[in-house]
């Protein structure tokens, strides 16, 4: 899981605070990574932790105020998901001249100094989407693809892999449109309504992020008069609830609970154990159908 290089930085203290910052919108996924983040947290019983949980909407803004407003708490490490802009990156540099340790979860930023990222590689699992496309279709797909945020470089990855792959010697593949949700559910809905009537010749659907259960209502009260190809992310409940039911045919998965443990473990045994961890730390893409639930 991690290095037993040793670094200078050390902690005598045995009561910290450690923050965490996460997306309302996605709800069941952010639960998953908070329920492995406290399992993490008492793998260290002889230390008196506390979390400090913030949950945010998609504005750049709110995670540079949960930041300072965590930093007032006197935390010395923060776990979360980063907006990749430049003002969160000059955020997250000062937070390591402060000796803030930062671990980012799910998408990663560059520049900014963090302790470690853990994750999946996210440009990887787009191709993995993208090739599960292939080998559901023999014939040249007409894609329309709901992301959650073009600010978060995990998303944009994902769209990028997917597009590459699906298109790499495929000169009839249409790319029909990209659409932000913001891992909302009633957007997603919307947008996918929208856009099916937008394209009439659209005949796939490729859920970049979260969203997926109002996005999935969408399209399966279309399918009565349709078929659809469906790729989503995360083993979620209603990821689960709607490849039983045949809408969705397959999810590229990430293991949440298991992001929100190793993010945890990673910054208590930098803390407490001046263990250094990797830069990155890659998960493994588990793919899922109906057939393996």
């Amino acid at each position: 899981m991690a290095s037993t290089k040793s670094t200078t930085k050390s902690t005598s203290k045995n009561d910290v605070k450690i923050g965490v910052i996460i997306f309302n919108a996605e709800q069941e996924y952010f639960d998953e990574l908070v329920s492995g983040v406290k399992d993490a947290k008492d793998v260290f019983p002889d230390r008196d932790i506390t979390l400090e949980i913030r949950g945010i909407s998609y504005h750049e803004n709110e995670q540079l105020e949960a930041i300072d407003e965590l930093v007032k708490k006197g935390v010395c490490g923060i776990i979360l998901t980063p907006f990749d802009t430049q003002a969160v990156r000059e955020k997250l540099l000062d937070l390591k001249k402060k000796k803030i340790s930062v671990v980012t979860v799910n998408s990663e930023i560059d520049g900014a100094g963090v302790l470690s990222y853990v994750g999946v590689d996210a440009y990887k699992s787009g191709q993995v989407a993208g090739g599960m496309l292939k080998l559901l279709s023999n014939k040249p797909a007409e894609i329309i693809i709901i992301t959650g945020s073009n600010s978060i470089s995990g998303h944009k990855d994902r769209v990028k892999g997917f597009v590459d792959t699906v298109t790499k010697g495929e000169k009839d593949v249409v790319i029909e449109e990209i659409s932000e949700c913001l891992d909302d559910n009633y957007k997603a809905y919307e947008q996918v309504q929208k856009l099916a009537q937008l394209y009439p010749n659209a005949d796939t659907f490729f859920f970049a992020a979260g969203g997926v259960y109002g996005g999935c209502k969408g399209i399966y009260q279309m399918t009565v008069r349709k078929n659809f190809n469906v790729i989503t992310f995360d083993d979620l409940p209603a990821n689960r609830a709607y490849m039983e039911n045949g809408t969705i045919d397959a999810s590229v998965c990430q293991n949440c609970n298991e992001q929100g443990y190793r993010s945890m473990y990673t910054l208590c045994d930098y803390l407490f154990n001046n263990v250094e961890p990797e830069e990155k730390q890659y998960m493994d893409v588990v793919i899922k159908i109906k057939e393996c639930l």
